[in-house]
């Protein structure tokens, strides 16, 4: 009779695999209708893949990706403040 094995865990390199959304206001779509915006973590090729809408996707891998958010905060940080409708609870689809 073979022993059955216990999967190993999964490691930390995939830990947070899957889309992030977030629906966004912006003034130049009519009747109040909002842009789509996804982060995609992914196994192989790029870490990342940011989408902003449907005609833009960039592949990123994981030192632009935490440099694209570093320079961002900064930029949002010293220029405004965070809107209401922002949600900062987002979960891996």
């Amino acid at each position: 009779m073979s022993e059955e094995k216990t999967p190993e865990p999964a490691p930390d390199r995939y830990r947070g695999a899957g889309m992030y959304r977030h629906r966004v206001p912006v003034r130049w779509l009519k009747d109040g209708k909002t842009l789509g915006i996804s982060v995609r973590a992914r196994l192989g090729g790029y870490d990342y893949y940011c989408a902003i809408g449907q005609p833009v996707r960039v592949g990123l891998d994981e030192a632009e990706a935490w440099g694209l958010w570093a320079c961002l905060g900064a930029a949002l940080a010293a220029s405004s403040t965070r809107p209401d409708w922002l949600r900062t609870d987002l979960e891996a689809e």
